[in-house]
């Protein structure tokens, strides 16, 4: 009987250290070459489970609730961008980007072309299976995790 039982109490130890099944809280500050990132969205991502994205506020910091435990992919995002998790995806949101940038300046918007280029957030981000960004989600609320890009 302890024998048929033992894989299930082992995966149920697993599964309690890395934090399987369940959700978990991830707050902390998102910085661009050690200033913070006043805008944007951090976006969770893990295959099978429901993605999770939070707001960056104006201070750098963000809170988002009910991510999946476990190791969870992480992207950056830029206010009107999308989270990518794929390549071909990335390189239309790079090309949208790009035509945005080009009809707000042809109108003479200095205002937020000056403003879109301080807070660009580089393309590598905005893409969860490329940023090389993980965390490591337990249930419950996690210790702080700052996000530094470069």
């Amino acid at each position: 009987m302890l024998r048929r039982c033992m894989p299930l109490l082992l995966a149920g130890i697993a599964c309690g250290a890395v934090g399987c099944g369940g959700t978990g809280n991830v707050s902390g500050k998102v910085y661009l070459q050690e200033s913070p990132v006043t805008s944007g969205n951090v976006f969770f991502y893990q295959q099978g489970a429901n993605s999770v994205t939070a707001a960056i506020g104006a201070d750098g910091s963000y809170r988002a609730e009910n991510v999946p435990t476990g190791t969870v992919k992480v992207a950056v995002i830029p206010d009107g961008g999308a989270a990518t998790i794929d390549s071909k995806a990335a390189g239309m949101m790079k090309g949208m980007q790009k035509t945005v940038a080009k009809e707000q300046s042809a109108v003479g918007d200095a205002a937020a072309t000056k403003k879109a280029t301080k807070f660009s957030i580089p393309d590598q981000y905005h893409d969860a299976e490329k940023s090389g960004i993980t965390v490591t989600v337990g249930r419950g609320d996690n210790p702080p995790f700052d996000i530094k890009l470069k």
